[in-house]
C-alpha cells in the first residue's frame, strides 16, 4: 500500500512538473512572438509611410506609435516580472512535493527494513520455538546435537559444524560433526577424541567459559589445525554451559576468513542456550541409561563370579583338601592294619599326623585367598605390600608397592575395597597389559585417598572399551562408586595405563 501511494505521488509530480516547464515554455513563446508582431508591425507602417509612400505621418499618427512604443516597452519590461512573480509559487510548490516524495521514500525505505526485521524476529522465535519442540521429543545425545545443528544452519550457514563433549577433564570426543560445504547435509565420521592441550581455540573456550572467535585461522597464532579442517578460514567456538559447568562445545567452521559477524554470535548464543537443556537432560539421561547397563552388567557379573568362586572352592577343596582326606582314609587302613604291631602304629600315626597338618595348611590357605585374616589384624598397607610382592614372583613382573603420608589404620570396608581393587587391577595387568612393569602407589592426600596403578603394557582406547570385556573396571569402578569416589582411566596404545581411583578421607585414622 505504501509502495502503491509513493508511485502515485512521483507520477503525480512528473505530471506537475510537465505542466509547469509548458507553462513556462508557452509564456516565454507568447512574449518573444507578441513582442516580435508589434515591434514589426510598427516598423513595418513606420518604413512603408516614411518611404515607400513618401507620406508624412500625422502628428495623430506619430502619437499612436509613440504609444505603442511605450506599451511595447512596458510589456518588454513588465512581462518577465509578471512571469517571474506567477511561476515561483508554482516553483516553490514542486520542490515542497519533490521534498514530501524524498521524505516518503526515505519512510518507505525505513518501513521495509523494520518490516524485513520484524520477519527476521518472527521467523526467528518459531525456529527456536520448533527447536525446543523438538528437543523435549528425544533423549537422545546425537539425536540433540543434530536437530541442533540443522536449526542453527538456516540461520548462520556454516560449512562444518562439530559439538564435542569431554570424556575426562582434559580429554574431549566428538558427538557429532557435519560438513554442508557441497550444500548438502554430510555426516563426517565423528569417532575423534581431542586432547585439550593439543588445541589452544578449545582450550581458549574451557579456560574463559565464554564464546570465542577466529575470524580469520591464517592471521591467528592460537589456530591448531583440526584432522581434515586445514582450509578453514573462520572459526567460532562457544560452550553449553549449566549451572556453571560446561557440557559441551559448539565448534562452527567457514572456509571464508572473517564471515561470522556479531549478528551470527548473537543468533549462535541464542540456539546453544535453548539446546543446552535438552543436551543436559540427554546427558543424564544417558548416565541413567549406562548405569541401568552398568547394573545389569554387574548382576551379571556378579552371578559369573559366585559361578566362579563356587568352582574355585570347589576345585581347591578337592585339590588341597580331598586329596589329604584320601592320605587320612589310606593312614586309618594302614593303622588298623597294623593294630596288633605297635611298631607299625607308630609309624603310621606319624604318617597321618603329617598328613593332617598338611590340610590344615592347605586349607589355611585357601581361607587366606577367600579372606585374608591379616586385613583385619595387620591393615591394608602391609597385605598390599606382600600382595605385590607375590604377585611379582609369580608373574615375572617389576612391580612396587609405595605408601605416601599412610600414618595408621582406615575403615576396614575402605582397606576391604582397596585391598580388592588393587587385586582385581593387577589381574587384569597379568592377563591382558603384556607388561614388564606395575607400579601401584596409595597415597592419603588429607580430604581424599588416592590410589594409582600403572603399567606400561599394551595399552587400549578407553572410549572404545566393551564392557562386558571389561568387567575387571566396571568391577573397581563400582567398588569406587560405593565409596562415593570415582574410577579415572587413562591408556595409550603402546604406551601403558594408568588406574586412578580417588574416595573420600571423610573417616579419622583408626589407630594402629
Amino acid at each position: 500500500m505504501l509502495n502503491f501511494r509513493t508511485e502515485k505521488l512521483v507520477r503525480t509530480n512528473k505530471l506537475m512538473t510537465f505542466l509547469a516547464n509548458f507553462r513556462r515554455l508557452y509564456s516565454v513563446r507568447l512574449w518573444v512572438i507578441t513582442t516580435f508582431t508589434i515591434v514589426s508591425v510598427q516598423l513595418g507602417a513606420w518604413v512603408l509611410f516614411e518611404f515607400f509612400l513618401e507620406t508624412r505621418l500625422s502628428d495623430t499618427y506619430h502619437g499612436i506609435i509613440e504609444i505603442t512604443v511605450l506599451i511595447s516597452s512596458l510589456w518588454l519590461i513588465l512581462f518577465p516580472c509578471l512571469y517571474y512573480f506567477s511561476y515561483r509559487p508554482l516553483l516553490s510548490t514542486i520542490e515542497n512535493l519533490k521534498a514530501a516524495q524524498n521524505q516518503l521514500v526515505d519512510l518507505n525505505q525505513e518501513l521495509v527494513e523494520t518490516n524485513k526485521r520484524e520477519n527476521h524476529g518472527r521467523q526467528l522465535r518459531e525456529a527456536l520455538l520448533l527447536a525446543n519442540q523438538a528437543f523435549s521429543q528425544s533423549l537422545s545425545l546425537e539425536s540433540t546435537a543434530s536437530t541442533f545443528l540443522d536449526f542453527l544452519f538456516d540461520f548462520v550457514p556454516y560449512d562444518v559444524a562439530t559439538i564435542l563433549i569431554p570424556i575426562t577433564h582434559s580429554r574431549w570426543a566428538v558427538l557429532k560433526s557435519i560438513s554442508r560445504e557441497s550444500g548438502e547435509k554430510l555426516e563426517i565420521d565423528h569417532s575423534q577424541y581431542f586432547d585439550l592441550e593439543s588445541l589452544p581455540s578449545l582450550k581458549a573456550v574451557i579456560e574463559n567459559s565464554d564464546i570465542q572467535l577466529i575470524a580469520d585461522t591464517r592471521l591467528s597464532g592460537e589456530w591448531q589445525p583440526q584432522p581434515e579442517l586445514n582450509e578453514m578460514g573462520s572459526w567460532l567456538g562457544l560452550p553449553f554451559k549449566s549451572d556453571g559447568s560446561i557440557l559441551g562445545i559448539c565448534e562452527l567452521f567457514k572456509k571464508k576468513p572473517n564471515f561470522f559477524t556479531t549478528e551470527h554470535l548473537e543468533l549462535t548464543e541464542m540456539f546453544v542456550h535453548v539446546a543446552t537443556t535438552a543436551l543436559h537432560n540427554a546427558m543424564l539421561y544417558e548416565q541413567v541409561r549406562t548405569s541401568q547397563e552398568s547394573l545389569q552388567l554387574l548382576s551379571h557379573r556378579l552371578v559369573n563370579v559366585q559361578e566362579q568362586e563356587r568352582r574355585y572352592i570347589a576345585r581347591e577343596l578337592h585339590d588341597e583338601a580331598g586329596q589329604g582326606l584320601a592320605s587320612l582314609m589310606v593312614g586309618f587302613r594302614l593303622l588298623e592294619a597294623n593294630v596288633n604291631h605297635p611298631e607299625g602304629m607308630l609309624v603310621a600315626l606319624e604318617d597321618l599326623k603329617a598328613t593332617l597338618n598338611d590340610v590344615s595348611d592347605r586349607l589355611h590357605g585357601l581361607a587366606v585367598r577367600l579372606r585374608p585374616a591379616s586385613l583385619d589384624h595387620l591393615g591394608v598397607v602391609p597385605l598390599l605390600a606382600q600382595y605385590v610382592e607375590d604377585f611379582a614372583k609369580n608373574h615375572n613382573i617389576a612391580a612396587q608397592f609405595a605408601t605416601i603420608d599412610i600414618n595408621g589404620r582406615f575403615p576396614l570396608e575402605v582397606e576391604t575395597a582397596i585391598y580388592r581393587m588393587v587385586q582385581e587391577a593387577l589381574t587384569n595387568v597379568a592377563r591382558h597389559a603384556q607388561a614388564t612393569r606395575a607400579d601401584v602407589l596409595l597415597h592419603n592426600c588429607g580430604n581424599k585417598l588416592v590410589i594409582s596403578i600403572e603399567d606400561n603394557g599394551v595399552g587400549f582406547i578407553p572410549e572404545s572399551v566393551n564392557k562386558l570385556e571389561h568387567l575387571g573396571l566396571v568391577g573397581i569402578a563400582e567398588r569406587a562408586d560405593m565409596l562415593n569416589g570415582n574410577l579415572t582411566v587413562e591408556s595409550t596404545p603402546g604406551v601403558g595405563t594408568s588406574l586412578i581411583v580417588e574416595v573420600p578421607n571423610e573417616t579419622a585414622h583408626i589407630a594402629s
